[in-house]
């Protein structure tokens, strides 16, 4: 949980240049690992400029605490403060600083033991420098161990399956929602149509290494996919660490040969729903077998469209042992962004090839 707004005064520390008399006294706040913290901070510089000398320091700063020094910088905060020195040359300004958890973390693992927050203040007229810091040294560990809630799988354009042709750049999106902090480590794998056509034998094309800072989601975005093959080929994200119990999400995609010269393809039977059909919740869409079918794929269009012309809206790719399936949540939620639309079901062969298509059907939305 985010910390509440302690007030600290930092008050000058080493004086570069100038006839500054601030005392140094290391102003410090401890602050837990995992957790994003934020703080109300007081910079006080005693007699360090010119009387009515605007002053200025355009971003703080966050460094490394180790061995009690503060070393190498981590990140920047670009947030300036301003402000004129009173009558004594003094100045007083406030801001809130957040720390978030990922800062703490990759503290710890330099190996240092906390924070610093440094900023520089510089005189307008005088040049004079006063750099100030504030430790934040680290307490606690590592919260809870990461879990692996959630692998949400698709191609780039949100679908489930996809039809490219030989050579055709595509990559699928992974969304990874897990708790807690750690490390992830998963592979990207593919099965090529050589062994589609039985028990599928994965290979590995990538490896992804992250660290999970107080849990959330992680989008991962895989290598080139593999398309010189025609045929059906799958896709998957395998979870190596930490150790999950959620199988493994696939994807299917199918490359195809140049279409030149392509024979006609034959009619497939459909046997539900009927035309003019509307969407349930149990409704179910059936087929024929298709000679020489490889894959099926169940397609939508808007009214006016043409497959021969326009690419379907969504749809479902399916093995070949399977001719009749329901709808996925993704595929409902695109189709309840309209009212009416036609739907057919085709036959891919194992090069990829259009061999079966069934005629268009209309089916309503609810």
């Amino acid at each position: 949980m985010p910390r509440r707004w302690p007030l600290l005064l930092a008050f000058a520390g080493a004086v570069l240049a100038g006839p500054a008399r601030a005392v140094p006294v290391p102003a410090e706040v401890r602050i837990a690992l995992g957790e994003t913290t934020r703080l109300g901070v007081q910079w006080r510089l005693a007699a360090a400029f010119q009387p009515g000398e605007p002053v200025t320091s355009p971003q703080g700063r966050f460094r490394l605490l180790q061995a009690g020094q503060c070393g190498a910088l981590l990140a920047t905060r670009a947030r300036a403060l301003n402000a004129s020195a009173d009558g004594q040359g003094s100045v007083r300004l406030r801001e809130r600083v957040r720390v978030d958890a990922a800062l703490g973390l990759a503290a710890r693992e330099a190996g240092g033991e906390g924070l610093c927050y440094e900023r520089v203040f510089t005189g307008a007229l005088s040049q004079t420098q006063v750099t100030d810091t504030l430790r934040l040294p680290l307490t606690g560990a590592l919260g809870a161990a990461a879990v692996v809630v959630q692998v949400r799988l698709r191609f780039e354009d949100g679908s489930l399956g996809q039809l490219v042709a030989r050579g055709e750049v595509l990559t699928a999106v992974a969304e990874i929602s897990a708790r807690g902090e750690g490390r992830l480590r998963a592979v990207w794998e593919v099965v090529t149509p050589v062994t589609t056509g039985g028990v599928p034998g994965f290979r590995r094309i990538g490896l992804v290494q992250r660290r999970f800072f107080g849990g959330g989601t992680l989008r991962l975005v895989s290598p080139p996919l593999p398309t010189a093959i025609p045929g059906l080929h799958l896709v998957r994200l395998r979870v190596l660490e930490p150790d999950s119990s959620l199988a493994p999400a696939e994807l299917r995609y199918f490359v195809r040969l140049p279409s030149a010269g392509a024979a006609l393809p034959a009619p497939l039977g459909v046997l539900g729903p009927a035309d003019g059909a509307r969407l349930g919740e149990g409704l179910r869409f059936r087929w024929q077998p298709a000679a020489g079918a490889h894959a099926y794929r169940l397609e939508f269009y808007a009214p006016g469209e043409d497959p021969g012309r326009d690419p379907p809206r969504t749809g479902l790719w399916l093995p070949r042992d399977v001719r009749e399936s329901g709808l996925t949540p993704l595929v409902r939620r695109r189709l309840a962004e309209a009212r009416r639309w036609r739907w057919r079901v085709v036959a891919f062969d194992a090069a990829g090839r259009l061999v079966a298509a069934s005629p268009l059907r209309r089916l309503g939305v609810e």
